[in-house]
């Protein structure tokens, strides 16, 4: 083999090579995007949320709490980019499926290539179009957190179609045709120094019913901070009912 046959050998293998590293794109049935993000007036979401909170001060107490949540699809105009916005409004129940409180409203923006949702003034890029497998995307891209500010913990989060065509079955209720997209899944330290942060987030989505299920976990661990103790805490929502 000659000086340049080996050379096109190498470059020819090398992106061989390469390519076979890459997660294969498979593409959703077009035009269903939006079906996962239902947004006609009156379609109602309620939500079983678990949630617990770990204290590193004093006894480094964890605290459990079981809530429900309610949204509601209320109303739309149109935005300054003139895109036709929606007005969620999210009602609260701290210890049962009645006695909803309204808790606050937030913002969902469909466009032609992304589902913009802006709660408590941080505005996520929930969807992507087209609806691509493996396809990623940051979907923090205009919170502008760091590791100055309060909002570091959700800098650089990439958002990734890793799934499509689950079943997802939480007691009575059940969907298919599911959507998982991962935010994010980080583990950083030392478990046997009792130091370290962890940061997991991901989502599902059912066509037809919107974010069926959600899990968020935020804690770090410091052995100069109340001996090592966790600070922070996990959310989980499960869907228990979807009007349309």
């Amino acid at each position: 083999m000659n000086k340049f046959k080996t050379i096109v050998f190498l470059c020819l293998t090398t992106a061989i090579f390469f390519s076979s590293c890459k997660p294969t794109l498979v593409k959703v049935d077009p035009g269903i995007e939006k079906q996962y993000f239902p947004l006609q007036k009156g379609h109602t979401i309620t939500y079983q949320v678990d949630s617990t909170i770990w204290d590193d001060f004093g006894a480094g107490n964890t605290y459990s709490k079981r809530y429900y949540i309610k949204d509601v699809v209320d109303s739309s105009f149109t935005d300054l980019q003139n895109n036709l916005s929606h007005v969620v409004l999210r009602y609260i129940s701290q210890d049962s499926l009645q006695n909803f409180n309204l808790k606050y409203a937030y913002y969902v923006t469909p466009t032609s290539k992304k589902i913009e949702v802006v709660e408590e003034n941080l505005r996520y890029i929930k969807l992507i179009f087209p609806l691509t497998i493996n396809d990623e995307w940051f979907g923090n891209n205009y919170i502008g957190g760091s590791t100055t500010n309060d909002l570091g913990w959700l800098d650089g989060w990439k958002y990734k179609y890793v799934k499509f065509g689950d079943t997802y079955i939480y007691n009575t209720y059940n969907c298919d045709s599911v959507l998982n997209i991962r935010h994010t899944d980080t583990y950083t330290g030392d478990s046997l120094a009792f130091s370290g942060r962890r940061t997991y987030s991901i989502e599902k989505y059912g066509k037809s019913q919107g974010l069926v299920y959600k899990q968020l976990i935020n804690w770090k661990q410091d052995p100069a901070l109340g001996g090592g103790k966790r600070k922070g805490f996990a959310v989980t929502l499960n869907t228990i009912k979807v009007e349309n």
